[in-house]
This record gives structure tokens, C-alpha cells and sequence, in this order.
């Protein structure tokens, strides 16, 4: 594992670790009562189109496994959660004992998944702010592909880029009259470090030791890293819809923020 995955293990696992303590609460009583919670009704959407019934499938940096066990709805037969910071893991898993499902979650850094799982799965699952923990997207999606089964799908849903030129509230640069100002570059290729909580998951006044480094990405480098990796894209859907919570002010404004992707093994 490199230094920047090391750091941010450990920054993931600290965040966790102090989490609010409704966060991951409502994932039990959800999942029973509710259509595909915690997943976004577009992405629902998509992957509806395939039938994902008696299938393997298994979702990359999936968090506490709440959005996996959303899925579970669709029948798979078998699903595994991969994510870096093993008390995620723990939890995952002890709810999905609860919720008798037939998952698992296994703690790993991506990039170094077991060779076991080589050629296992008929879908890949990947969720809103995965790849920007991934300098390398071509290595992430070689692993992505070198786990899937010949004419497997990758389905993707995520952040659009353009949100990385935009500034979020109590961030430099963001003016609360102008939330639409442009204030970094598309092509930004240093990257973002940043220490403290993650908001959904932990307050931020609370005193975090470890950082996080992350990157941004071009739809073009996304496009190309899948596709020199061995991937077709059959699907590219773009939502002026905010996933994320942090710009709501330009949600529905007319500006591109997210988008779900859908790509074959080939």
C-alpha cells in the first residue's frame, strides 16, 4: 500500500471512529422498509436495466456497505464490499449478519484486492466519491476489470467534474452570493489535502490528527483510463442534480454535476 492509501486508512478509520452516533443507524429499518435507500433514483434507474438476479456482484470503496446492501433488493447471489478502512468493514458486516444477507465486506486497498476474486463478477458497483482517492485511474480500472467476468458491467455513479472548478461553502474561494464562481481549474493535477472530518460522517470541529489526499479527474481521463484498460462504454447519462450535498445553492441551475456511467468488459 503507498503512503498516500496508508494516510488515508488511517484519516477514514479516524473519521469512523468518531462518527456521530446516529450515522449508519437508520441502515437496518431502511433496507426492509425502502426501495433502493441510500442509492440515487437515476442510478436506480440504470441499473434496473440489468438483470442483476442470481448474479455476483461486488462494490469498490463501499463505506459503511450501506449502498450494497440497498442492492441486495436486486437478488445477487453473491456481493462483496471492498473499502480501506477496516472498522467500515466491521460494521458492514455485522449489519449485514443482521439483515441475514448474503454479503460480505472485505477491508482492502483496492489496487491490492486478492487474486481469488479474479474473474468472479458480473457487475462492479462503483458509488459517488471513489475515484477521487485513485492518482492512477488506469490502475483502478485494470483491478476493476481483472475482477469482472468477460462481458461484465461496471456501473458507475459520481460526482461530475465540473464540481471540482466549483468552491464549497466554508471553502477558499467561495463567495455565498456567486455559489456558481468558478474558482479552480478543470484541469487541476495537484492534489487535494485536507485534514479534519467529513460532515455526513463526523463533525468537523473535532480534532483530527491524520489528512486525506485526493485528486481530480477530466471526463476525458476517466473515458481514457477505462478504455485503454480493455472497457466499452455503452452508457454516459449527465444530471444537473447534487449528489453530494455541498452545492446545493447551483443544484438544478443548468451546471452538470453528476453523471452515471455504464461500461462492458470487452
Amino acid at each position: 500500500m503507498n503512503i498516500e492509501h496508508e494516510n488515508n486508512k488511517k484519516a477514514w478509520e479516524e473519521v469512523f471512529e468518531h462518527r456521530r452516533e446516529d450515522f449508519g443507524m437508520d441502515i437496518i429499518r431502511r433496507c426492509q422498509q425502502e426501495s433502493f435507500p441510500f442509492l440515487q433514483p437515476e442510478f436506480v434507474k440504470v441499473i434496473s436495466q440489468y438483470d442483476l438476479k442470481g448474479k455476483k456482484i461486488a462494490h469498490f470503496c463501499c463505506n459503511n456497505g450501506r449502498e450494497l446492501m440497498s442492492l441486495m433488493q436486486l437478488e445477487p447471489s453473491y456481493a462483496v464490499g471492498v473499502d480501506i478502512a477496516q472498522n467500515m468493514i466491521d460494521f458492514a458486516n455485522e449489519i449485514a449478519n443482521t439483515l441475514s444477507y448474503n454479503c460480505e465486506f472485505v477491508q482492502s486497498d483496492i489496487l491490492a484486492i486478492q487474486p481469488k476474486y479474479n474473474d468472479t463478477f458480473d457487475a462492479v458497483i462503483i458509488t459517488i466519491g471513489a475515484l477521487t482517492w485513485f492518482k492512477d485511474l488506469q490502475a483502478f480500472f485494470q483491478v476493476v476489470k481483472r475482477v469482472l467476468k468477460e462481458d461484465g458491467v461496471v456501473l458507475l455513479s459520481e460526482s461530475h467534474p465540473f464540481t471540482n472548478m466549483l468552491a464549497m461553502p466554508n471553502e477558499d474561494g467561495y463567495v455565498e452570493s456567486q455559489p456558481d464562481l468558478l474558482v479552480n481549474s478543470y484541469f487541476k493535477d495537484d492534489p487535494w489535502i485536507e485534514q479534519g472530518g467529513i460532515d455526513y460522517i463526523a463533525d468537523s470541529n473535532n480534532k483530527f490528527v491524520h489528512t486525506f489526499t485526493s485528486y481530480s479527474h477530466t471526463l476525458s481521463s476517466i473515458f481514457n483510463s477505462m478504455i485503454s484498460s480493455g472497457f466499452s462504454i455503452q452508457l454516459f447519462n449527465e444530471y444537473e442534480k447534487d449528489l453530494t450535498d455541498s452545492f446545493e445553492d447551483v443544484s438544478n441551475s443548468g451546471f452538470p454535476l453528476s453523471y452515471v456511467l455504464v461500461a462492458q468488459n470487452k
